[in-house]
C-alpha cells in the first residue's frame, strides 16, 4: 500500500502568500492535529512535528525537505502507561536519535523519559540514572538539550545537570559549580568543544556562568562582569562558535535586556533590545533567544492584549536589533493564552529559520547560511560507510559497504521497510517498495532514497 501521502496544497499556498515573510509549513495539517501549542525537533536535515486531536494525545509527522512536505501523521505512545494516558511535553534531537519527555499526569514530578532511533517508530525507556520522584518508576521534570559530541543533557533549575553520551547506558549527574555543590541550572549550551552552564541562586557570583572543557566532568567559573545589578538571566544562547547572549527573567532588573559576549561570557555588554521591546498598553517579557552565524533571534510577548509577538532582528557582527517582519504570523485574541504565551522553539536547517508558533510550523528565509552545529546526522546524497546507486531506484539497489553494520529503510511515516545485515563488500538487494520517498538509515547516518516506477 502506498504509505506516502503528501499535502500538495502547501505548494498553492507558498505561491499565493510567497510574499509574506513568515510561511506557515502545515506541519499540523500533516499530523492531523488541532493542539495550539505543536512541539518541534530537529537532527540533521529532519523535522519532527507532534500535534493532537480529539483522538489521538500524541501524532508524529516528518518531514526532510525542509519542511515542504510532511508525512501522515502517525500516533506515538498511544497505549496506556500504569494505566495514563501519556502526553509528550518535549522532543529534542541529536545524531539521528529522537528523545522524548513523556509526562503521566498533570504534576512535572509524574514523567519518563525515551529515546528513537528510527523516527519514532519504536521507543525505548531512557530513564537510568535519572533521580525519582514519589515513584521509583518516575522521574523529576527535566529540559532536555542537546550538545556536541554526541551528548543530551537533562537539566532542571533545582534538581540539576545529569548527562549522558550516545551508547552510553545510563544518564551521569555532574555538579556545574566551580566553588560549591549545588544543583541550580538555569540553562546549558557549547562553543565548540567547550560546554557553558548558566547557573540559578549562586552562593559565589563568579559561578553564574561555568565552563567545562572535559565533557561536564569539572567546570570552571568565567568570572563575568558587565552584568547588571539584580539581573536575573533566563536564557545563555551561542551560535556554537564564538558568540554569546544572555536574556534576562522579568524576576530581575533589566529584563528586557539582551547582552552580549564575543570573549567566551567574560565580559558582557548591553544591546539596544530594550529599547525594541516596549508596548504601549501592555507589559512584556523576553520567551526566546536564538542565535545562528551573525544572526541572532529574540522574542517578546505581551502579557495582555492581543498575543501577536514582537520578534526582534538583528544580523549584524556586533548585534543591532531592529523589529523584524511577523507578516504571516496569525493574530490571536487576548484570552487565547491566559497563562502563558507559547514558546517559539526556534530551529534552523540550512539557510531556513523555523517556529513553532502556536497553531504551526512556520519558516522563513532571513539570510543567513546555517551550518550544521555539530549535533544532528547530516543527511547527504551519499554515505561515508556505504553507497548506493541508482538513486532514483525501481526494483533493485547495489551497495557497496565499507565496514559492515545494519541497513534499514524507513518510510516518512517511521515504518520499518526493509532491513539487512551487509558485510564490506557489493551487495544487490530486491526491493518491494511503493513509489515515494524514503530514508536510508546505517551505522548512524542518513540518506534519501527515492524510488520511482
Amino acid at each position: 500500500m502506498h504509505k506516502l501521502i503528501y499535502s500538495f496544497a502547501f505548494l498553492f499556498i507558498a505561491f499565493v502568500s510567497q510574499a509574506q515573510y513568515w510561511q506557515k509549513t502545515n506541519a499540523s495539517t500533516a499530523a492531523v492535529g488541532n493542539d495550539t501549542r505543536l512541539l518541534t525537533a530537529t537532527t540533521g536535515d529532519t523535522i519532527f512535528a507532534l500535534a493532537r486531536n480529539s483522538s489521538h494525545r500524541n501524532i508524529l509527522t516528518i518531514s526532510t525537505d525542509q519542511g515542504q512536505t510532511w508525512s501522515p501523521g502517525s500516533p506515538i505512545f498511544d497505549t496506556l502507561i500504569d494505566g495514563i494516558i501519556a502526553t509528550v511535553s518535549q522532543m529534542a534531537g541529536s545524531n539521528g536519535r529522537l528523545y522524548a519527555r513523556v509526562n503521566l499526569g498533570t504534576s512535572t514530578y509524574v514523567n519518563l523519559y525515551y529515546y528513537s532511533d528510527d523516527l519514532g517508530a519504536n521507543w525505548t525507556i531512557d530513564t537510568a540514572g535519572l533521580p525519582a520522584s514519589f515513584n521509583p518508576a518516575y522521574k523529576l521534570g527535566f529540559q532536555l538539550k542537546a550538545l556536541n559530541n554526541g551528548y543530551m543533557a537533562a537539566i532542571s533549575e533545582f534538581d540539576g545537570a545529569y548527562f549522558k553520551q550516545k551508547g552510553q547506558n545510563a544518564w551521569v549527574y555532574r555538579n556545574t559549580f566551580s566553588t560549591t555543590s549545588q544543583k541550580n541550572i538555569q540553562d546549558i549550551t557549547y562553543a565548540g568543544n567547550t560546554w557553558y552552564a548558566l547557573n540559578n541562586f549562586v552562593a559565589n557570583e563568579a559561578d553564574r556562568i561555568t565552563k567545562s572543557t572535559d565533557f561536564g566532568q569539572s567546570w570552571t567559573s568565567c568570572n563575568t562582569s558587565g552584568l547588571p545589578t539584580g539581573f536575573a538571566p533566563y536564557n545563555l544562547v551561542t551560535n556554537h562558535q564564538s558568540k554569546f547572549y544572555l536574556s534576562g527573567s522579568i524576576s530581575g532588573a533589566d529584563a528586557n535586556v539582551i547582552l552580549y559576549s564575543n570573549d567566551g561570557c567574560t565580559t558582557w555588554g548591553a544591546t539596544n533590545s530594550a529599547s525594541l521591546a516596549s508596548y504601549n498598553l501592555a507589559s512584556v517579557y523576553l520567551r526566546d533567544l536564538y542565535a545562528v552565524d551573525d544572526y541572532v533571534f529574540a522574542t517578546f510577548f505581551p502579557t495582555t492584549g492581543d498575543t501577536v509577538s514582537r520578534i526582534l532582528i538583528s544580523s549584524d557582527p556586533v548585534p543591532n536589533f531592529s523589529l523584524c517582519s511577523v507578516d504571516g504570523l496569525p493574530i490571536y485574541p487576548s484570552t487565547q493564552f491566559s497563562l502563558a504565551p507559547p514558546i517559539l522553539s526556534y530551529f534552523h536547517v540550512g539557510p531556513k529559520l523555523f517556529i513553532a508558533y502556536a497553531d504551526d510550523l512556520y519558516s522563513s528565509n532571513p539570510g543567513f547560511v546555517g551550518g550544521n552545529p555539530g549535533i544532528g546526522t547530516k543527511e547527504r546524497p551519499s554515505l561515508e560507510k556505504l553507497s548506493f546507486y541508482p538513486n532514483p531506484a525501481k526494483d533493485r539497489l547495489n551497495i557497496e559497504a565499507s565496514q559492515k553494520g545494519q541497513m534499514k529503510i524507513f518510510s516518512l511515516d517511521g515504518t520499518l521497510m526493509q532491513e539487512m545485515e551487509l558485510n564490506p563488500g557489493h551487495h544487490e538487494i530486491p526491493l518491494q517498495l511503493p513509489q515515494g520517498l524514503y530514508l536510508i538509515h546505517y551505522n548512524n547516518e542518513l540518506s534519501k532514497l527515492i524510488i520511482r516506477d
